[in-house]
């Protein structure tokens, strides 16, 4: 159930002690490489959401992005915008919606093989996500895409540490086994030569 443990927390049977750190964290990036994308992605929903919601409902879709001059329709291929971010358009904030959903879906084809519990985590801070939206008397909007986007990164980053966790907890209980099981053959051993030079 639990065949691949967190690097950096546990060292798996036979593994030197010495590892290089960097090859341990480099594993876990690759292991965490769709939760920096999704974050960015999460970044742009929330930003274009509490956009709009400041604009309010009767304002026209002019007040809240206004149109393009000539000049910035003139200029719109030569100057690089750098308040993409903060105030993103409708079709950045699509986009970032449609990476977030490959995001996350490949991290959970990715690794549903080996975290069972997966869905469960999953569907547990989506369910949070709205139930602390509706309680605050957010609306859908704000429910979906400022709240929901970052409690699928919790879920990312909890599913991998909650992963790592058992992993560990795992590892050690086993060790555990088998210096007992050594203990116990060890003494058994040093009962059974102590009885034959007492015999002899």
């Amino acid at each position: 159930m639990y065949r691949d443990p967190c690097p950096l927390l546990v060292l798996s049977g036979g593994e030197d002690c010495n590892r290089d750190p960097r090859s341990a964290v480099l594993k876990v990036v690759s292991e965490l490489a769709e939760l920096i994308p999704a974050i960015l992605c999460s970044f742009v929903s929330t930003a274009y959401v509490l956009r709009v919601e400041q604009a309010g409902p009767l304002d026209s879709d002019d007040a809240v992005f206004p149109p393009l001059t000539h000049r910035d329709r003139f200029f719109a291929g030569a100057l690089p915008h750098l308040d993409f971010l903060p105030k993103p358009s409708g079709g950045l904030m699509l986009g970032s919606c449609l990476v977030l959903g490959c995001c996350l879906s490949s991290y959970t084809h990715r690794r549903g093989g080996r975290d069972p519990y997966q869905p469960l985590v999953f569907m547990a801070w989506a369910a949070w996500a709205a139930c602390i939206g509706l309680g605050f008397g957010c609306s859908a909007d704000m429910v979906m895409l400022g709240l929901l986007p970052w409690a699928l990164c919790a879920a990312v980053l909890s599913s991998y540490l909650g992963h790592a966790a058992v992993a560990r907890w795992l590892a050690a209980r086993r060790r555990k086994c088998e210096t007992e099981a050594v203990l116990l053959l060890l003494g058994t051993d040093i009962i059974a030569t102590t009885t034959r030079t007492a015999a002899t």
